[in-house]
Order: C-alpha cells, then sequence, then structure tokens
C-alpha cells in the first residue's frame, strides 16, 4: 500500500490505470546524457519494484517462458512447478538486462550496443543475463 502511494500514478485511483502507467514508465525510462550510470541503474530498478508490486511480471510472458524450458529440451506440458519458476526467472532476468541495456544513454553506449548485438549473433554467451553484469558492462 506504501509503495503504491509512493508511486505517483493516475490520480484517477484506479488500479488498472496505476498498473499500466507504471508499465509504461518501466519500458519508457532512459538514461539521460548527465545520469551516472549508478543513478541509472537504482532507478530502473525502483522502476521494476513498483511495476512488480502492482502485479507485473516483465519479460513473463507464456512464450519467453516457453522459449526458455525449450532451451532446456522441457515442454510446457510436463514441466515441473520449480522447472517453470526457474524458466521464469531466467525470462525476466534477460529481459530486463536487455531493457537495462537498449534504454541505457545512446550516445555514451549506441556504437557498443551495436557491436554487443552482432558479437552476439555468434556468440550468444557475451549478451548479460543478470542484471548485475549488465550494469558491469555499462560500467567499462
Amino acid at each position: 500500500m506504501i509503495r503504491t502511494a509512493m508511486y505517483s500514478g493516475s490520480a484517477s485511483g484506479k488500479p488498472t490505470m496505476t498498473y499500466v502507467e507504471a508499465e509504461q514508465e518501466l519500458l519508457t525510462f532512459k538514461q539521460s546524457r548527465n545520469m551516472t550510470n549508478t543513478t541509472y541503474f537504482q532507478s530502473f530498478k525502483s522502476k521494476i519494484e513498483v511495476f512488480e508490486h502492482l502485479g507485473g511480471e516483465p519479460g513473463c510472458g507464456a512464450s519467453r517462458v516457453e522459449g526458455q524450458l525449450s532451451q532446456q529440451g522441457i515442454a510446457v506440458s510436463v514441466a515441473t512447478t520449480d522447472q517453470i519458476k526457474t524458466a521464469k526467472m531466467k525470462a525476466r532476468e534477460e529481459y530486463l538486462c536487455g531493457l537495462l541495456l537498449t534504454n541505457s544513454n545512446e550516445r555514451r553506449y549506441g556504437e557498443w550496443l551495436i557491436k554487443l548485438e552482432v558479437d552476439s549473433i555468434s556468440d550468444p554467451s557475451v549478451y548479460p543475463t543478470k542484471l548485475p553484469k549488465a550494469f558491469k558492462y555499462l560500467e567499462t
């Protein structure tokens, strides 16, 4: 309740609109030209927290979770609860890494991000799959 009150969402007080606004805030939040990486990362994590507090599951759509299971050779129809939970966590983390990097300052990281995308075609392991690693990429 406190987190929801802290969120500067819709004045209408409608839960659906508050959810939509929190999701939009997360998806469209970009690192400004003068924003430090630490401030960007902390603000990004705060937006994730608000969205998840409202029931959002960033990056956990059915097709993404199914894709994670498929990579492990597991069909959704036979996946255990733990396997689905692990697949959701991986899908979430990969998605948030992509969002963090994509919305980082384009002037500072634009060329580097293009190179990362190209490199990850031949070697997918170069693309970060954990938020701390994605943040560390911005710091180097």
